[in-house]
Protein backbone atom coordinates (compact mmCIF):
# COMPACT_ATOMS: atom_id res chain seq x y z
CA UNK A 1 0.00 0.00 0.00
CA UNK A 2 1.42 3.42 -0.94
CA UNK A 3 1.48 6.44 1.37
CA UNK A 4 -1.57 7.95 -0.34
CA UNK A 5 -3.58 4.79 0.33
CA UNK A 6 -3.50 3.50 -3.23
CA UNK A 7 -2.98 -0.22 -3.61
CA UNK A 8 0.34 -0.88 -5.32
CA UNK A 9 1.84 -4.19 -6.32
CA UNK A 10 5.36 -4.85 -7.60
CA UNK A 11 5.78 -7.53 -10.25
CA UNK A 12 9.23 -8.68 -11.32
CA UNK A 13 9.41 -10.00 -14.90
CA UNK A 14 12.31 -11.73 -16.64
CA UNK A 15 12.91 -13.23 -20.07
CA UNK A 16 15.78 -15.30 -21.43
CA UNK A 17 18.43 -14.64 -24.05
CA UNK A 18 19.75 -16.68 -26.94
CA UNK A 19 20.43 -20.40 -26.69
CA UNK A 20 21.21 -23.21 -29.14
CA UNK A 21 19.91 -22.03 -32.53
CA UNK A 22 17.54 -19.45 -31.02
CA UNK A 23 19.22 -16.13 -31.76
CA UNK A 24 16.36 -13.92 -30.58
CA UNK A 25 14.43 -15.32 -27.66
CA UNK A 26 10.75 -14.29 -27.74
CA UNK A 27 10.49 -14.52 -23.96
CA UNK A 28 12.69 -11.45 -23.55
CA UNK A 29 11.12 -9.75 -26.56
CA UNK A 30 7.78 -10.01 -24.76
CA UNK A 31 9.22 -8.79 -21.45
CA UNK A 32 10.82 -5.79 -23.13
CA UNK A 33 7.48 -4.81 -24.71
CA UNK A 34 5.54 -4.79 -21.44
CA UNK A 35 4.50 -1.44 -19.95
CA UNK A 36 6.23 -0.11 -16.85
CA UNK A 37 2.92 0.09 -15.01
CA UNK A 38 -0.73 -0.85 -15.40
CA UNK A 39 -4.02 -0.75 -13.52
CA UNK A 40 -6.21 -3.79 -12.98
CA UNK A 41 -9.99 -3.76 -13.20
CA UNK A 42 -10.20 -3.81 -9.40
CA UNK A 43 -8.21 -0.58 -9.15
CA UNK A 44 -4.83 -1.95 -8.20
CA UNK A 45 -1.82 -0.03 -9.48
CA UNK A 46 0.88 -2.42 -10.69
CA UNK A 47 4.53 -1.49 -11.06
CA UNK A 48 6.35 -3.81 -13.46
CA UNK A 49 10.02 -4.32 -12.77
CA UNK A 50 11.34 -5.62 -16.08
CA UNK A 51 14.88 -6.95 -15.92
CA UNK A 52 16.46 -4.74 -18.59
CA UNK A 53 18.37 -7.37 -20.52
CA UNK A 54 17.90 -11.00 -21.50
CA UNK A 55 18.80 -13.37 -18.69
CA UNK A 56 21.72 -15.48 -19.94
CA UNK A 57 20.95 -19.15 -20.37
CA UNK A 58 23.60 -20.07 -17.82
CA UNK A 59 22.99 -21.84 -14.53
CA UNK A 60 25.59 -19.98 -12.50
CA UNK A 61 24.35 -16.59 -13.72
CA UNK A 62 20.76 -17.43 -12.79
CA UNK A 63 21.85 -18.81 -9.42
CA UNK A 64 23.41 -15.46 -8.45
CA UNK A 65 21.23 -13.02 -10.40
CA UNK A 66 17.75 -14.12 -9.33
CA UNK A 67 18.28 -14.05 -5.54
CA UNK A 68 19.92 -10.63 -5.93
CA UNK A 69 16.93 -9.27 -7.85
CA UNK A 70 14.49 -10.71 -5.34
CA UNK A 71 16.42 -9.28 -2.41
CA UNK A 72 16.77 -5.89 -4.07
CA UNK A 73 13.18 -5.43 -5.25
CA UNK A 74 11.19 -7.61 -2.83
CA UNK A 75 8.45 -8.11 -5.45
CA UNK A 76 4.92 -9.17 -4.57
CA UNK A 77 4.75 -11.42 -7.62
CA UNK A 78 7.39 -12.89 -9.94
CA UNK A 79 6.80 -13.86 -13.57
CA UNK A 80 9.54 -15.73 -15.42
CA UNK A 81 9.06 -16.08 -19.18
CA UNK A 82 10.71 -18.77 -21.26
CA UNK A 83 10.52 -20.34 -24.69
CA UNK A 84 9.40 -23.89 -25.41
CA UNK A 85 9.88 -24.62 -29.11
CA UNK A 86 7.95 -27.87 -28.77
CA UNK A 87 4.64 -26.20 -27.93
CA UNK A 88 2.24 -24.13 -29.97
CA UNK A 89 0.44 -22.72 -26.93
CA UNK A 90 1.17 -20.76 -23.77
CA UNK A 91 1.63 -22.73 -20.55
CA UNK A 92 1.39 -21.66 -16.91
CA UNK A 93 3.64 -24.08 -15.04
CA UNK A 94 2.85 -25.47 -11.59
CA UNK A 95 6.18 -26.53 -10.12
CA UNK A 96 9.89 -27.01 -10.63
CA UNK A 97 12.25 -29.88 -9.76
CA UNK A 98 15.26 -29.44 -7.52
CA UNK A 99 17.45 -31.91 -9.39
CA UNK A 100 18.30 -32.87 -12.95
CA UNK A 101 20.20 -29.79 -14.10
CA UNK A 102 23.37 -31.83 -14.52
CA UNK A 103 22.00 -33.38 -17.71
CA UNK A 104 22.02 -30.58 -20.30
CA UNK A 105 24.87 -28.04 -20.58
CA UNK A 106 23.98 -24.36 -20.75
CA UNK A 107 25.32 -21.84 -23.26
CA UNK A 108 28.64 -21.74 -21.40
CA UNK A 109 28.86 -25.54 -21.81
CA UNK A 110 28.49 -26.03 -18.08
CA UNK A 111 25.93 -27.97 -16.06
CA UNK A 112 24.66 -27.52 -12.50
CA UNK A 113 26.08 -30.59 -10.83
CA UNK A 114 24.34 -32.87 -8.36
CA UNK A 115 26.84 -31.73 -5.73
CA UNK A 116 26.02 -28.07 -6.38
CA UNK A 117 22.29 -28.75 -6.14
CA UNK A 118 22.73 -30.65 -2.88
CA UNK A 119 24.91 -27.91 -1.41
CA UNK A 120 22.47 -25.14 -2.33
CA UNK A 121 19.08 -26.82 -1.92
CA UNK A 122 19.72 -30.14 -0.18
CA UNK A 123 17.30 -29.35 2.67
CA UNK A 124 14.48 -28.25 0.35
CA UNK A 125 11.78 -30.40 -1.24
CA UNK A 126 12.51 -32.26 -4.46
CA UNK A 127 9.71 -30.28 -6.11
CA UNK A 128 8.53 -26.79 -5.17
CA UNK A 129 5.09 -25.62 -6.24
CA UNK A 130 3.81 -22.10 -6.65
CA UNK A 131 1.21 -20.92 -4.14
CA UNK A 132 -0.53 -18.95 -6.90
CA UNK A 133 -4.04 -20.24 -7.60
CA UNK A 134 -3.41 -21.02 -11.26
CA UNK A 135 -6.95 -22.23 -11.89
CA UNK A 136 -8.33 -18.91 -10.66
CA UNK A 137 -5.77 -17.01 -12.73
CA UNK A 138 -6.74 -18.93 -15.86
CA UNK A 139 -10.43 -18.25 -15.26
CA UNK A 140 -9.70 -14.55 -14.90
CA UNK A 141 -7.72 -14.64 -18.14
CA UNK A 142 -10.59 -16.36 -19.88
CA UNK A 143 -12.96 -13.66 -18.70
CA UNK A 144 -10.60 -10.94 -19.90
CA UNK A 145 -10.20 -12.55 -23.32
CA UNK A 146 -13.96 -12.90 -23.58
CA UNK A 147 -14.44 -9.21 -22.81
CA UNK A 148 -11.80 -8.16 -25.32
CA UNK A 149 -12.27 -10.66 -28.13
CA UNK A 150 -15.78 -11.95 -27.89
CA UNK A 151 -15.58 -15.72 -28.20
CA UNK A 152 -11.81 -16.16 -27.82
CA UNK A 153 -10.91 -17.72 -24.49
CA UNK A 154 -7.82 -19.10 -22.84
CA UNK A 155 -7.33 -22.79 -23.63
CA UNK A 156 -10.42 -22.75 -25.85
CA UNK A 157 -8.57 -23.91 -28.94
CA UNK A 158 -5.65 -26.12 -29.68
CA UNK A 159 -2.78 -24.25 -31.22
CA UNK A 160 -1.65 -25.07 -34.72
CA UNK A 161 -0.08 -23.62 -37.82
CA UNK A 162 -1.69 -21.70 -40.61
CA UNK A 163 0.27 -20.61 -43.66
CA UNK A 164 3.48 -21.50 -41.83
CA UNK A 165 2.66 -19.23 -38.90
CA UNK A 166 2.09 -20.35 -35.33
CA UNK A 167 -1.53 -19.78 -34.36
CA UNK A 168 -2.04 -19.44 -30.62
CA UNK A 169 -5.64 -18.12 -30.48
CA UNK A 170 -5.06 -16.99 -26.89
CA UNK A 171 -4.45 -20.64 -26.08
CA UNK A 172 -3.24 -20.63 -22.48
CA UNK A 173 -3.08 -23.91 -20.59
CA UNK A 174 -2.14 -25.16 -17.17
CA UNK A 175 0.94 -27.38 -17.19
CA UNK A 176 3.34 -29.11 -14.84
CA UNK A 177 6.23 -29.75 -17.20
CA UNK A 178 8.72 -26.93 -16.83
CA UNK A 179 11.63 -29.29 -17.53
CA UNK A 180 15.16 -29.66 -16.18
CA UNK A 181 16.93 -27.06 -18.25
CA UNK A 182 17.18 -23.34 -17.58
CA UNK A 183 13.40 -22.80 -17.33
CA UNK A 184 13.04 -25.24 -14.47
CA UNK A 185 16.21 -23.93 -12.90
CA UNK A 186 15.11 -20.29 -12.72
CA UNK A 187 11.67 -21.35 -11.48
CA UNK A 188 13.10 -23.48 -8.68
CA UNK A 189 15.60 -20.76 -7.79
CA UNK A 190 12.83 -18.21 -7.24
CA UNK A 191 10.54 -20.64 -5.45
CA UNK A 192 13.41 -21.64 -3.15
CA UNK A 193 14.11 -17.99 -2.31
CA UNK A 194 10.53 -17.50 -1.19
CA UNK A 195 10.59 -20.71 0.85
CA UNK A 196 13.64 -19.40 2.66
CA UNK A 197 12.47 -15.80 3.02
CA UNK A 198 8.69 -15.60 3.01
CA UNK A 199 7.15 -18.34 5.13
CA UNK A 200 4.33 -19.98 3.17
CA UNK A 201 4.14 -17.56 0.23
CA UNK A 202 5.61 -18.56 -3.13
CA UNK A 203 4.01 -16.02 -5.52
CA UNK A 204 6.05 -17.08 -8.52
CA UNK A 205 4.93 -18.38 -11.91
CA UNK A 206 6.75 -19.62 -14.97
CA UNK A 207 5.04 -18.84 -18.27
CA UNK A 208 6.15 -20.89 -21.26
CA UNK A 209 5.64 -19.19 -24.61
CA UNK A 210 5.65 -20.82 -28.06
CA UNK A 211 7.71 -19.87 -31.09
CA UNK A 212 6.59 -16.41 -32.23
CA UNK A 213 8.01 -15.78 -35.70
CA UNK A 214 6.52 -12.36 -36.50
CA UNK A 215 6.17 -8.97 -34.88
CA UNK A 216 2.42 -9.44 -34.91
CA UNK A 217 2.81 -12.68 -32.95
CA UNK A 218 5.01 -10.93 -30.41
CA UNK A 219 2.52 -8.10 -30.01
CA UNK A 220 -0.30 -10.56 -29.39
CA UNK A 221 1.86 -12.53 -26.94
CA UNK A 222 2.64 -9.30 -25.08
CA UNK A 223 -1.08 -8.63 -24.72
CA UNK A 224 -1.60 -12.17 -23.41
CA UNK A 225 1.23 -11.74 -20.91
CA UNK A 226 -0.23 -8.42 -19.78
CA UNK A 227 -3.56 -10.16 -19.19
CA UNK A 228 -1.71 -12.84 -17.22
CA UNK A 229 -0.09 -10.24 -14.96
CA UNK A 230 -3.40 -8.47 -14.38
CA UNK A 231 -5.05 -11.79 -13.52
CA UNK A 232 -2.22 -12.74 -11.17
CA UNK A 233 -2.48 -9.45 -9.31
CA UNK A 234 -6.25 -9.61 -9.02
CA UNK A 235 -6.12 -13.21 -7.82
CA UNK A 236 -3.41 -12.59 -5.25
CA UNK A 237 -5.06 -9.42 -3.94
CA UNK A 238 -8.37 -11.17 -3.37
CA UNK A 239 -7.02 -14.25 -1.57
Amino acid sequence: MSEDGEKKIKVLVTGFGAFHDIKVNPSYEIASRLPSSLNTINGTNVSLIIYPSPVPVAYNVVQTLVPRLLEEHRPDIVVHLGLDTGRDYFALEASAPRDGYHQVPDTTRKVFTKAEAKSLWGKLDEHLTTTVDREDVLQRMQASFARSHGTKKASAKKGGKKDGKVVTENDVRLSDDVGTYICGFIYYTSLAWFVQNSANRRPVVFFHVPTLPTGEDLDEATKITTVLIEALVESEMER
